[in-house]
Formats: C-alpha cells, structure tokens, sequence
C-alpha cells in the first residue's frame, strides 16, 4: 500500500520564530495559511520573504513562496462604550491580524532557510507498488524479520548530477514475526547539495516517468528533505545525533485513479525480475538524462494524461501540444535553405512587378517553411519509425485520424467547435485518441525497453482505448 493518506487539516497556535507576534497556522492538503494578531500594536508578515514560526507541537514551520492571505493586513474594531450611554465618548477595542498563504512550507526540528542544501528527497507515490513489486525481493522481505539494505533497495543509479533510488518500506507485525505491508518508496540525492528552490524540477522528472509508466498523472506524497546523504544519516542514526528530515508540503495537484484505469499489465516498464528491473532502471536513467531536451514534452503529457477522463477540446489541445513539444516529432526539411532561398526570391519578384513591396515580409514568412515536409508525410515519417521499432504493421491507420485531428483543432483553437452529429462526435473522440497514442508512442520509441515489454505495451490504457474506440 501506499503512503498517500490525505492530510488531517490542523489549526495549531504558533509564534514568529524571532519575535513576538503569534497567531494561527493552518495546515491542510488544500491549503497552508499563516496569520498573527496584534491585541495592542499593528502586526505585519511579510509575504516577500520566507517565515519562521514555531508551533504549539514543537516544530518549526518555514513557510517559502507566499502571497498575502485572507487576514492580510486587516483589523477587527469593537465598540466598548458610547456617548449614547451617558459616557463622555466612545470607547473601542481594535484587534490588528496580518497573514500570508505558503505555497511551500517545510517542517522540521528548525528552520530551513533558502540558503540551506538538501542532500536527500525522499517521497511516495501512489500505485508504484504494482509496477515494482519483484518477485524475489517481496519472497525474501517475507523470510525475514530483519531485512537488509540489500533486500530493501530495488536500485541506485547515477543520472547527471543526481542519484535515482527506490526500495521498499517494510511493516511487520509485532506478533507473527511476519512481513504485514510493504510499498515502494523513492529518493534523489544530490551529491553536491540542491536548493529548496529547485528540487521541483527534480522531482518533475522522476515522477512524470511514473506517470508515463502508469499512464496517469501521478503525484508525490510524504515529501521530505534531508541535509545529510543517506550515509551521512545512517551515521548519525548509530551515533545518536541525528535530528530527522524535514516534511515538505506544497499544492502538488493531484488525481484519484482505480487500479483498473492504470497500466498495471500493459506498463512499458514492471520490475517483476532482475531483467525486468534492469531495464526500469535503465528506462528511468535515460529520462532523467534526457529531461534537459524533453521537459516540456514532459509536462504536456502530464496535462493530456490529466483529461484521459473527458473528451473535449482542451483535451485535443493538450494532446497537440504534447506532440508539437516532442524533440523527435519536429518536421524535417526536404528543400534545403538553398532552395528554399531561390523560391522566396522568386516569389518576391514576382511581388515586386506588381506594386506590393510592402508586402514582402509577409512573402518571405509565408514561404519560410516551404522546405519542411507536409504534415501528412510528417505522420507517416513518424509512424514507420514507431512500427520499426515495435515491430507491428498496423498504426498506418492512424493518419486519417491524426489528419482529422488537425482540422478539429483550428477549430477549437477558433472557439468554432461543436459536434454537428454522433458520427463527427465519434471521429474528433478517434482524434485525440490518435493522436495521445502517436505522442505515447514517440516518447517510448528510445527508452531501453524488454523484448516482452514492446509487447505488452499494447495493453497499456493510452494505446488499448485508442484501438478499442468505436471497433
């Protein structure tokens, strides 16, 4: 099972870490809100910088990345006495309120300033454990009591300046002496430490490979940050010295799955024996590396994986722009610049015996891309490279859909989008399913994949709807 039970919302008193304002802090999955209250003097949290708080549990919360709240800079006045009740004036009570809205809060045994490295991100995610569960890992956690490093870690690589990791998190019970629960678990390490600012990125990229291995938008959970390595910790473990990590909370959206809507048996990569999980491994390293190139490809399938549960026009737009953000997808030019120079001045000419010089900027840009492929060709180019390296003959079918999704979606793009019956309704569906399979396709057509996985990918959810649809 996985570690991704929502938050329970707290409400805890708190006080600034270096002065004297104190008020409330609100932690939940939904939000994170900070606000103090003056009873005598204007309070102010600024909301241009980190804050620092201390709360009624004995942590430290440090909240990064705020904007004002819904106590900001505001003040609640009382009438205690009036004129009208035989005293000389009125008389008031003004109580002041000042707050911010986290959008990264870190908690821990101190403060984490934005100075501070993290040597280690350690998170969960949902479902893994169907995708990483190998066989003989799980049989050897279930013959002891006392696992070693080596029976919990799946695999540790070097990725460029970082190090992937994941494992397994065991429970067992008190009374049987026997394994109850066991589920993935992940890290990164930053040999050379990272900022808070920027372990997003990080992040990013591993889970959106589970993401695409899934085929769902996936989200971490139990988030936290370390300054130590992990051998750093252990260390500090057996020397009694060691303080903890800190818990990291951020509005990572999220989406609720069945197990039944995810690739479990069509995944591209399940670690279910030590081939298998070489190449999950090898999968997950050449992402990483290539992230650089394919982080905005990455961040449109995240999107178009998002909206698998609707059809509609942001889907097709999100599934297009998943396919013009891949590197391998660009149109290659037939007419080299040469050429394509000898078409232009020649239409400019012609231009120019007309009258129409000052239209020649336009010309030129019209013309520009002349030398590329049609699109068509483009989407054959594409899909023979696709079946070459699956081994399959039959996504040639693909084109028309992947032409109709061309003329649905300056459409949409228009706002002139509406099914005139069930049939056009049918075929903009086919379109966007066409087109997510293509994209799916083309992001795993690299990746160093089993002989049995380019099988079974077939029956991953993003290909099997597309070739399920109205058959």
């Amino acid at each position: 099972m996985s570690n991704n039970a929502p938050r329970v919302p707290k409400r805890l008193h708190c006080r600034d870490l270096g002065a004297e304002p104190t008020g409330i802090l609100v932690l939940s999955d939904e939000r994170v809100e900070l606000y103090f209250v003056g009873y005598e003097d204007f309070v102010y949290v600024h909301e241009d910088g980190p804050a620092y708080v201390v709360t009624e549990e004995g942590s430290v919360v440090s909240l990064h990345n705020n904007v004002p709240g819904l106590h900001s800079s505001r003040s609640v006045t009382t009438k205690l006495r009036g004129a009208d009740r035989g005293h000389k004036g009125d008389e008031h009570r003004t109580i002041f309120q000042s707050g911010i809205i986290s959008n990264l809060a870190v908690i821990g045994a101190d403060a984490w300033r934005p100075d501070d490295l993290v040597r280690r991100l350690t998170f969960d995610v949902a479902h893994t454990e169907h995708i990483l569960r190998h066989r003989e890992k799980v049989r050897s956690l279930g013959r002891t009591t006392n696992p070693t490093d080596s029976d919990l870690t799946l695999y540790r690589s070097e990725a460029g300046n970082v190090t992937l990791v994941a494992g397994y998190a065991a429970t067992y019970g008190i009374d049987t002496q026997s394994l109850t629960t066991f589920r993935p678990t992940f890290s990164i390490g930053f040999a050379k430490g990272c900022r808070l600012s920027e372990i997003s990125k990080h992040l990013v990229h591993y889970v959106s490979f589970l993401s695409f291995v899934l085929g769902g938008t996936m989200a971490p959970t139990a988030v936290h940050i370390d300054r130590l390595s992990f051998d750093e910790m252990v260390r500090a473990v057996e020397g009694r010295t060691y303080v903890g990590d800190h818990e990291v909370m951020w509005n990572w959206s999220t989406e609720e799955y069945e197990p039944r809507e995810l690739a479990f048996h069509g995944a591209p990569f399940v670690a279910e024996d030590d081939v298998e999980l070489a190449a999950f491994e090898a999968g997950l390293v050449q992402w990483v590396n290539r992230a650089d190139e394919w982080e905005r490809a990455y961040i449109r399938m995240t999107e178009s994986l998002r909206l698998r549960h609707v059809v509609s026009g942001e889907r097709l737009l999100a599934a297009w722009r998943w396919f013009e953000e891949l590197p391998i997808a660009k149109a290659e030019r037939v007419l080299n610049d040469t050429a394509v120079e000898r078409v232009i001045q020649a239409a400019l000419e012609v231009v120019r015996d007309q009258g129409l010089a000052d239209t020649e900027e336009r010309v030129r840009g019209a013309l520009t891309r002349i030398g590329e492929e049609t699109v068509r060709n483009r989407f054959l180019r594409l899909i023979g490279s696709v079946q070459a390296r699956f081994g399959v003959e039959h996504l040639l079918e693909m084109i028309d859909h992947l032409e109709n999704a061309r003329r649905f979606r300056g459409r949409v793009a228009h706002g002139h989008f509406a099914a005139r019956d069930e049939s056009e309704t049918r075929r903009f569906n086919k379109a966007i399913l066409a087109v997510e399979s293509l994209c799916f396709l083309l992001t795993a057509r690299d990746l160093p994949m089993t002989e049995a996985s380019r099988g079974r990918i077939w029956s991953h959810p993003v290909l099997e709807t597309f070739d399920l649809a109205y058959s």
